[in-house]
């Protein structure tokens, strides 16, 4: 039986009621179905009761209030999530320096300063340099020897936030599932949610791992832009699209960081509302065959384009197509010189209205110059004329779009093993691998895509079996 006191909106009120009412909550189980009772009282003595229903996931058991809808369909979203968080963990673990290379960089030139001046003092000195990475070197190895386990903290673990909670499901399932973890916080706005939160991290026994926030999700992040209160990891799962969350995102997190989001406003992505899409993401979205991978890379131009105003630029490890949402995972870093090479990654697509047929216009363009460096200079074009040279017909005007490689077959490769490994505690482990095998199996550089049938649709001719075509 649990009570628990505090303040709260009650679920069956009316969604305009702005009254907190005090109440207290007896978790009680009527045969084989869990149910909360929430008694509130209000001067007048109005009562309110609350049903909830236990929901089982992954290692995670979370009370779910009767009236919020539990979707199972995003279960795969957060195994995922998962999977991708705990070899993120990893790699960040055995490679704490990740994220540090300015300083790295500026020891190999005192290191090499010293080695051109040949002097006996300063041979001593490197000696005592190498001897100290090699103690170093050796730690960290000792310490990657060691096996991490979920639900431990580390001292020295990746710090998670969970922006929009909920329930506060997905931080639970982060904190019973990831290892390498030193703290996750769940943040939500309403107090009813948080008030779940807190249950759900008592029932789950993560009092030492996971806290609460009731708070603005972005007002979060703006008090933690300081860099010693950087987060490693920051999942957003907005309804709708998180734009209005990207700036404070991008500032929130730590160098080399993870930003994990979903979009779930796919039709304006795909081109439905081509001008509502301008307004939250900045790009012109297009109702073409390859209308997804275009939401995609919309998405993180966007991300990018937030990134940029900081100094700072991402790199997309895997970006997917999910049922009716997007969902995104790239790393930020900070560096204006590669913040510079941004506008060569941005494309516009000139697409035809009538065959399909369309053509990349890079935004910005990059001239070789001595050694490794290069001059920056706005790109030349258009690609196309004022009609389409196919078919004579006019072009939409889409984008930008992000126009670089959407993902990172290495570190993907590396998350299929680690299911491959796990695949009795993700329910949808056949499913990740598909989707990942599916997405590495892309080709890398070429962005957009035709669809065989439609192809031969325009054409009038019978379509060619794909693996004939291939």
């Amino acid at each position: 039986m649990i009570k628990t006191f505090g303040l709260c909106r009650p679920f069956y009120t009316s969604q305009y009621q702005k009254d907190l009412l005090r109440f207290m909550c007896t978790t009680v189980k009527p045969g084989s179905t869990e149910r909360m009772e929430c008694k509130t009282v209000k001067e007048e003595k109005a009562e309110v009761v609350i049903e909830c229903n236990t929901v089982k996931e992954g290692k995670a058991e979370v009370l779910y209030p009767k009236n919020v809808f539990y979707n199972p369909v995003q279960e795969f979203n957060r195994d995922l999530s998962v999977a991708v968080i705990s070899q993120f963990a990893r790699d960040r673990l055995t490679n704490p320096t990740d994220g540090k290379k300015s300083k790295q960089s500026k020891v190999k030139e005192e290191t090499d300063c010293m080695e051109i001046d040949g002097k006996d003092e300063n041979k001593e000195t490197i000696a005592i340099v190498k001897d100290e990475k090699m103690e170093t070197t050796d730690k960290v190895q000792d310490e990657n020897e060691v096996e991490l386990e979920p639900g431990k903290k580390y001292d020295n673990g990746i710090k998670i936030l969970e922006g929009l909670s909920a329930s506060g499901l997905r931080s639970v399932r982060f904190g019973l599932e990831i290892p390498g973890v030193n703290s996750i916080i769940a943040n939500d706005f309403d107090e009813n949610a948080v008030s779940f939160i807190n249950k759900n991290i008592e029932k789950n026994n993560l009092q030492e791992l996971l806290s609460s926030s009731c708070d603005d999700a972005a007002m979060v992040m703006y008090r933690n832009r300081n860099p010693r209160d950087h987060f490693d990891v920051i999942d957003l799962d907005p309804y709708g699209s998180p734009s209005k969350f990207l700036d404070a995102t991008v500032q929130a997190v730590k160098d080399g960081g993870l930003l994990c989001i979903t979009c779930t406003d796919a039709a304006v992505l795909c081109g439905n509302a081509g001008e509502t899409c301008y307004s939250k993401y900045g790009a012109m979205s297009l109702r073409t065959t390859s209308c997804h991978e275009m939401g995609l890379r919309i998405i993180l131009q966007c991300i990018e384009s937030h990134a940029n105003r900081y100094s700072r630029y991402v790199v997309p490890l895997i970006s997917l197509s999910i049922d009716f949402y997007f969902r995104v995972f790239v790393r930020v870093h900070t560096g204006q010189g590669k913040v510079k090479r941004s506008a060569s990654k941005m494309a516009m697509v000139y697409s035809c209205n009538e065959c399909k047929s369309f053509s990349l216009q890079r935004i910005g363009a990059l001239i070789p110059t001595k050694g490794s460096n290069f001059k920056y200079s706005p790109a030349t074009g258009p690609p196309v004329t004022d009609k389409c040279e196919h078919c004579g017909s006019k072009h939409h005007i889409g984008g930008p779009i992000w126009a670089d490689p959407i993902c990172d077959i290495d570190f993907i490769d590396r998350v299929i093993n680690r299911v491959n490994d796990n695949k009795d505690s993700l329910k949808t482990s056949e499913r990740i691998v598909g989707m990942l095998t599916l997405q590495k199996e892309e080709l890398q550089e070429v962005p957009l895509y035709f669809k065989l049938d439609s192809l031969f649709g325009f054409v009038h001719s019978e379509t060619m079996p794909l693996i004939q075509f291939r």
